[in-house]
């Protein structure tokens, strides 16, 4: 028997928030799914896959009730070129697979997408932070956008999905109509404009450890630098 690679994961919540999404697709793919092979794969404590257990029944009834999960594409890369305009689906060969992406273009990967004459793409939340719902939604903005434009339809429909252990959270799809689209390719075009200049709108955190242009942010320095002043201060007053 051929076991998957062990996944290395940061956090108690990354481990647990991967495996549901990693579950949700092989069960909207294969129309079933091991969740004793995922929670070993993800390398989850006995508590973890309770809850992973927990957040798939719930996922399950809720998909369930609006016509899935299967049918519905899982998964999904794109890719946005902010100088031609055009957007393409991408194939990966592991999570967050962008490398055929060309440097300056914007990627993005839809956690599911529901076919139709309105493409519904949506996005899973398994944790307890605050998300923006999908019209102030950056990711979902840019996501509806590149589904659009791929597959040249006027219209899409975009959705936050909050999944815990005692139900799902998910309000009305939100329309994303030609105009918004629009709007959104103008937001777009801006952050690429700005990256071109060496501007970033910068927002620190953790999250900046994956940045490729930590070093190059002033932001970023800034923050460092009071983090090491901050430090320096505790310890000569102790």
């Amino acid at each position: 028997m051929i076991r998957p690679p062990l996944i290395p994961l940061p956090s108690w919540s990354a481990r647990l928030g991967k495996a549901g999404h990693k579950a949700f697709q092989l069960h909207a793919e294969a129309g079933r799914v091991n969740l004793k092979a995922v929670a070993e794969q993800y390398r989850l404590t006995p508590r973890q896959g309770e809850i992973l257990a927990n957040l798939h029944a719930q996922w399950l009834l809720w998909a369930t009730e609006h016509g899935g999960p299967q049918g519905w594409r899982t998964e999904v890369a794109y890719a946005y070129d902010p100088e031609t305009g055009k957007a393409r689906e991408l194939s990966m060969k592991h999570e967050r697979d962008y490398s055929q992406a060309k440097p300056h273009e914007i990627c993005g990967t839809a956690d599911f997408i529901v076919p139709g004459e309105a493409p519904w793409v949506g996005d899973y939340k398994t944790g307890r932070g605050w998300v923006p719902d999908a019209l102030e939604n950056m990711q979902l903005r840019g996501l509806n956008m590149m589904v659009a434009k791929t597959l040249d339809v006027g219209r899409t429909r975009g959705s936050v999905v909050r999944i815990s252990e005692i139900g799902v959270f998910a309000p009305a799809p939100v329309d994303f109509d030609q105009w918004e689209i629009e709007v959104v390719q103008e937001e777009l075009g801006e952050i690429h404009r700005k990256r071109k200049l060496g501007m970033f709108d910068a927002n620190p955190g953790k999250h900046c450890g994956m940045c490729p242009h930590k070093n190059s942010c002033k932001a970023h320095r800034a923050t460092s630098e009071t983090m090491q002043v901050h430090v320096v201060s505790k310890v000569s007053a102790a």
